[in-house]
């Protein structure tokens, strides 16, 4: 007799063996001849139909666009179509190595170069597996695709999501953390223009946001921003962000980063309020110190970091008045200075943006009338320049500059007008002109009409003619 343990074990191990048997019923699959093994443990073949173009292939991270005919191998259903983005006439697209696809494809794609065609067979574990898709796919289905590589596009890391500077991921990096302003980073890099090698350095060490102090344009400040400890990558940046001495003029071109290491500048939330005032002191007198060299951009960063720290005030509620007060003013100060830098970057909207806030701050802040309204005289907002002057001598009565911006404002008030006068004038003359054109044009039938009744003189022709 066998015992109850006995036969429990033995149904244990026949599920195993069953579930073995399961896992493993296309492991042995043969795939087609000419088919290469491309992930090394025969879970992927691949053969190559039409070749692609160049040398370079997708990284991970990559946004893939591709077409597909997707059919089960082997088996009873061999050759049977269970999906095609052809039949749809659109193309489809995933982030490889993301996980946004079977494994398989992640395996197949990363391989392949712009506008090649291929046909792959997977095996059911770098398929569906076990578990199968629906009633298309049967659990531990073999697949066989053919993929045409379309194109595809690294990420976006430009602050403005502009394109401006394009990643593609060369090797991944330990963890999560990533450095932001401020940060103190080391890299080793590589820069190219034209396939030419124009800088190559190793352990170069910046603070983020000030790339431009190690030569470095804005587009490197973006990038390493985006980027882990010890990940390497290349970024394509666009002419607009390879402004640097030691970048060609006006050159789109490709960087090779490496981060090494960096060391993490606290952010907001991990101060209590009296740090945060205390960090915004130092980074407004860092940006004051390269507002006195020209230097707008730095400047423009550290404000906006002493922003970033003072904006919320909901922690400084139960604070003493001394602090909250400290607060009030390194933030006015900050949203006057950054008014100061936007304008004189030409950025105009954003220079009358930030004198909004200084004045929500203080309704009486001369300074930030003054600027919105030189902003909206740039802009040939006139009338609202001229308001905006006449308030700054209201607050300063003896202030020069508000009435020379005054007198300024109603002199464009009154060559506005005088164009527009002239421009209405003239259209109005335009319309008279045409008015006139059309009446003479109307006379000429009725003049014919007469000659044609053949009687002359003065006496009118029928109605009719």
């Amino acid at each position: 007799l066998i015992s109850s343990q006995e036969l429990t074990n033995t149904f244990i191990n026949l599920k195993e063996f069953s579930s073995k048997m399961s896992d493993s019923a296309d492991n042995d699959f043969t795939p087609p001849e000419g088919f290469a093994d491309i992930s090394g443990d025969g879970g992927v073949y691949k053969k190559v139909l039409t070749e692609g173009v160049g040398e370079v292939t997708p990284s991970v991270e990559d946004s893939v666009f591709v077409h597909y005919t997707g059919t089960l191998f082997g088996g009873d259903r061999d050759g049977e179509k269970f999906d095609s983005s052809r039949d749809r006439n659109e193309p489809f697209s995933f982030k490889l190595g993301a996980g946004q696809v079977i494994k398989g494809w992640d395996e197949a794609v990363k391989t392949m170069r712009q506008g090649e065609v291929c046909d792959i067979v997977l095996r059911s574990d770098y398929a569906y597996g076990k578990s199968g898709s629906g009633a298309k796919i049967p659990p531990n289905a073999a697949l066989k695709f053919n993929i045409e590589l379309i194109r595809w596009e690294g990420e976006d890391v430009s602050e403005a999501k502009d394109k401006g500077v394009i990643k593609h991921w060369l090797r991944k990096g330990e963890g999560y953390q990533k450095p932001g302003i401020g940060a103190m980073v080391t890299v080793n890099l590589v820069g190219k223009h034209e396939g030419r090698e124009f800088d190559s350095r190793t352990g170069v060490s910046f603070e983020v946001g000030l790339a431009d102090e190690a030569g470095l344009p804005q587009g490197v400040d973006f990038a390493v921003r985006s980027m882990t400890k010890g990940e390497k990558a290349s970024f394509s940046v666009s002419e607009t962000y390879a402004q640097a001495q030691n970048v060609p003029a006006n050159a789109a071109v490709v960087y090779e980063l490496e981060l090494t290491d960096f060391e993490k500048m606290k952010e907001s939330w991990e101060l209590n309020e009296e740090e945060k005032v205390a960090q915004a002191e130092l980074l407004k007198a860092k940006g004051t110190e390269y507002f006195k060299k020209s230097k707008m951009r730095p400047a423009l960063t550290y404000y906006n970091r002493v922003v970033d720290f003072l904006k919320w005030d909901s922690g400084f509620e139960d604070k003493p008045e001394e602090l909250r007060q400290q607060r009030v003013a390194l933030l006015l100060a900050a949203r006057l200075n950054l008014s100061l830098v936007h304008f004189k970057l030409g950025d105009h909207r954003q220079c009358i943006e930030e004198a909004d806030e200084a004045i929500k701050l203080n309704a009486d802040a001369a300074k930030a009338y003054f600027r919105r309204g030189q902003a909206r005289m740039a802009t040939h907002d006139y009338d609202e320049a001229r308001e905006d002057f006449e308030k700054v001598a209201q607050l300063e009565p003896g202030n020069q500059a508000a009435a020379q911006q005054i007198a300024l404002a109603k002199q464009r008030i009154i060559e506005e007008k005088n164009r527009q006068k002239k421009t209405f004038y003239g259209m109005f003359d335009k319309f008279a002109q045409h008015d006139s054109a059309a009446q003479k044009s109307a006379s000429k039938p009725a003049a014919a009409a007469v000659a044609d009744n053949g009687e002359g003189g003065d006496k009118p022709a029928p109605t009719e003619a």
